[in-house]
């Protein structure tokens, strides 16, 4: 046989259903928005599953052919100007080199300035952190040691309290050797260190989409290529199109936030969690998983990490405690499974003792009630916010209905552009942080983020009904911007 016609024969199901309906939308045998047969009765019809009629229509939807439209079903869309560029191979764009951006440096830069209001940053309140008792541990440790200030941890962890991290994850039922952990001076730092260990300048890593900005950043100061996956609120990272884009490009790896994933706050469910580990089995990557989130968990249960379905170390956990005891303590940390050796050996930086012995004090002193404090005041904050945003938005606005963390991802109709927004926002002593610099190829350009690290207050409201008044304005004003991109919680409230 022919080798392409062995390549056709052998390509999957879905790709072949998706060429199939993309080749009668080519011919205008189907028009721009006709609904397309539902996934149930086109998976009943060709005696296929469920699963792999989504797989199909998510390839369509990113090679911008088809849109999801909520509770109605998918439909042939007006497609882009540039939509024939798409890379054939990545069915979900092509991987691309991520650029610096501009605004979100100016974004951090504005949310370090007390004069204006902080939405943007994902930052807690100092008012909300236990810094005074972190501040009379840090004494007693130095007064009970003066000389662990002058002592050099030599790349070695502190025993105590790697021990104590592998105490407080078994806890929530997660099985994690002390001595597979590298302590780091932060999360960012962690995360920098096991995206080096597994891919290579020029090589393709998995994000999320929308997708925290710093693992983008990290992402381009490692010269690597991204390709955007959707995250959906209830399930968090789509497993069918993460599938789709393993299938067409040699992935190195998977980024991930299965637990209250910033912005979106999704929490995965552990069946995804589990069906997610098997896939990267199935294709043997690893994953490298933002945890920093899990303890700020709403309700009784802290959520298993990724991590906890790990039989062969191909997890790469990061964390750390500067959204739950402060960002002073300079203290994150990798359980790095096989890549543990070569992580250390790419740690140069040395991670001073002192902070790793005030962090044990506190851990093992009283952590659990100031969790449990945190905890009841973000969901009261997130709360809070989110009926102020329906109150003030204009009719339309989506909000997520996150069940852990302190971030909202807002997404307004489409004649409301983020970016202007931004601006806006700047003249009335407001930062936000506009929906772009959550992805590769600029996308959620009416979406927001809201971070609620800050107490309700009445400020607070006066910032919330500012973004609102601005946002009618662009509507009044039929501001052209690109569809919704992001499916979240609808707002039936009139303007």
């Amino acid at each position: 046989m022919h080798p392409e016609s062995l390549a056709k024969k052998e390509a999957p199901i879905y790709r072949e259903l998706a060429d199939e309906v993309q080749n009668l939308i080519d011919r205008r045998s189907l028009r721009v928005g006709q609904r397309l047969p539902s996934v149930r009765v086109t998976a009943r019809q060709r005696q296929i599953s469920i699963g792999t009629v989504m797989q199909a229509y998510i390839v369509l939807e990113n090679r911008g052919y088809i849109e999801a439209r909520p509770k109605s079903g998918y439909y042939v869309r007006r497609r882009p100007q540039d939509a024939s560029k798409a890379s054939p191979g990545s069915v979900l764009g092509p991987a691309v080199r991520i650029e610096e951006k501009d605004l979100t440096e100016h974004m951090m830069d504005l949310s370090l300035d007390p004069t204006y209001f902080p939405l943007g940053n994902a930052l807690p309140s100092p008012g909300i952190l236990p810094l005074e008792k972190v501040a009379r541990v840090a004494a007693a440790v130095a007064r009970s040691d003066s000389g662990i200030l002058g002592r050099y941890a030599l790349g070695r962890p502190y025993h105590p309290f790697v021990q104590e991290l592998s105490r407080r994850y078994l806890q929530s039922g997660t099985a994690l050797g002390h001595e597979d952990f590298i302590v780091t001076s932060c999360c960012s730092e962690a995360l920098h260190l096991a995206l080096g260990s597994v891919a290579r300048a020029g090589d393709v890593v998995v994000v999320e989409s929308p997708s925290y900005f710093n693992f983008l950043r990290i992402i381009s100061s490692l010269g690597l290529k991204a390709i955007e996956v959707p995250v959906d609120q209830k399930r968090g990272l789509s497993l069918e199109a993460l599938k789709v884009a393993l299938d067409g490009n040699d992935v190195k790896a998977v980024i991930v936030t299965p637990s209250f994933h910033n912005p979106t706050g999704a929490c995965m469910p552990n069946s995804r969690k589990e069906e997610l580990y098997s896939i990267l089995c199935d294709y043997d990557i690893p994953a490298i998983e933002d945890d920093i989130y899990a303890d700020l968990h709403y309700g009784p249960v802290r959520p298993k990490p990724l991590k906890a379905w790990d039989r062969d170390g191909r997890v790469l956990l990061c964390s750390s405690l500067s959204k739950t005891i402060g960002p002073g303590l300079s203290l994150g940390w990798i359980s790095a499974g096989r890549y543990r050796d070569q992580i250390d050996d790419a740690k140069w930086s040395n991670t001073p003792l002192y902070p790793q012995k005030v962090a044990l004090h506190i851990l093992q002193e009283g952590y659990d009630r100031n969790l449990r404090r945190l905890r009841s005041e973000y969901k009261r904050q997130v709360a809070a916010v989110s009926t102020a945003v329906r109150t003030y938005f204009p009719k339309g606005t989506r909000v997520t209905e996150p069940a852990g963390g302190f971030v909202l991802w807002v997404e307004f109709p489409p004649a409301v552009d983020a970016v202007r927004l931004r601006h806006g926002a700047m003249e009335e002593k407001i930062v936000i942080a506009p929906g772009p610099i959550f992805s590769v190829r600029d996308q959620f350009r009416n979406c927001i983020r809201i971070s609620c690290g800050v107490p309700w207050s009445s400020a607070f409201e006066r910032a919330i009904q500012t973004l609102g008044r601005l946002a009618y304005k662009q509507v009044d004003e039929g501001a052209v911007a690109p569809e919704p991109v992001y499916g979240g919680l609808a707002l039936d409230r009139a303007p």
